[in-house]
């Protein structure tokens, strides 16, 4: 009987039970399937795992492991590799020839570097690698053609290559809490993407190419240094979610009002000194936060926007508070005010 069994983000795993233990997998090697070895204090990657020739799911998460030897290359049936929470410092060339290979996971360890070999995973659907320190990304990454779902968040990368945006089947990529100055031009060819994270680098632009990505659903932007956006950002016609918390922004592009499926709309603290009055055409919008700026009127055309719930303008000059009492939530000046909707 078929065990489903959850391994994180990936898909789950639904080709038998895994074996915990290798002794109990070594006593019929040709069998096994799956092998999990996770949680179990492993300093160094144990050899015998090796002659496990059929193996299509190895974990070996949350142990001490260093590095990874070159015969892993031998386990040519993987198609889950699964060695987040370890202490590995560098992969082998090796792992290029795991043409099966799937879903891999490398999460919460140490790599500085990915060899060039790993973009020969043909295969491969989902690739996380947060929290390591990455410095830059093989040029070449735009082979992994089957690529739906890429984690770099927590590194240090400041650039992207271009060969990035050849990903064609990309639907998530998370960059946030890396060091990023610049975006690829490029980036308008990542067509499939459906969310993209961004919060906390250093960007001060965007391209104009970002119009292009437009089955984009969510796309945090918080915690960068953008001055602007581009006025191709109102083709984003499936974005539901906009965050933009902590910028420099000093005005936003009559085009936003665009943006016909936004719910959530954050630009609170940044430099704003007025709301375009296009944002009245946001009629699925849900929730506004413009507090921390230098507004000093609102939109007419705010009031109309009947699924409008939440409104926060805390901290901005108005001149005058406008009446907002169709709203279930409503923060102005320094304190906060529930507004009940029957009022």
């Amino acid at each position: 009987m078929a065990l489903l069994m959850s391994i994180g983000p990936f898909t789950s795993y639904a080709q038998g039970i895994p074996l915990t233990s290798l002794k109990e997998a070594l006593k019929n090697p040709s069998e096994v399937e799956a092998l999990d070895l996770s949680k179990q204090e492993l300093a160094s990657f144990p050899d015998s795992i090796i002659v496990l020739t059929n193996l299509k799911f190895l974990n070996l998460s949350r142990n001490e492991l260093v590095n990874i030897p070159e015969s892993i290359g031998n386990l040519t049936q993987l198609e889950y590799l699964v060695l987040n929470s370890n202490q590995l410092q560098q992969l082998p060339e090796s792992i290029g020839r795991l043409q099966n290979l799937k879903e891999l996971k490398l999460h919460w360890n140490d790599l500085k570097a990915l060899p060039t070999s790993i973009t020969d995973l043909n295969n491969l659907t989902k690739l996380t690698l947060s929290n390591n320190n990455l410095t830059a990304l093989p040029l070449s990454i735009g082979k992994l053609q089957f690529l739906e779902f890429l984690s770099l968040h927590h590194n240090t990368l400041k650039k992207l290559p271009d060969d990035l945006c050849n990903l064609q089947r990309l639907r998530s990529l998370d960059l946030r809490n890396n060091g990023l100055e610049l975006l690829p031009d490029s980036l308008g060819r990542l067509t499939e993407l459906r969310m993209l994270r961004l919060t906390n680098n250093h960007l001060k632009t965007l391209p104009e190419s970002i119009g292009s990505l437009t089955k984009v659903h969510t796309m945090p932007l918080d915690e960068n240094k953008l001055t602007s956006l581009p006025s191709s950002i109102g083709k984003l016609k499936e974005l539901e979610s906009l965050r933009l918390y902590k910028n420099e922004l000093q005005s936003l592009p009559a085009s936003v009002g665009m943006l016909t499926s936004l719910q959530k709309f954050y630009v609170g603290s940044n430099k704003l000194t007025k709301i375009p009055e296009s944002i009245s055409n946001l009629t699925n919008l849900e929730q506004l936060d413009i507090s921390n700026n230098q507004i000093k009127t609102m939109p007419e055309g705010l009031k109309k926007l009947e699924k409008l719930t939440y409104l926060s303008i805390r901290n901005n000059p108005l001149k005058s508070v406008p009446d907002y009492h169709h709203l279930e939530y409503f923060y102005y000046g320094g304190h906060d005010l529930e507004i009940d909707v029957d009022q």
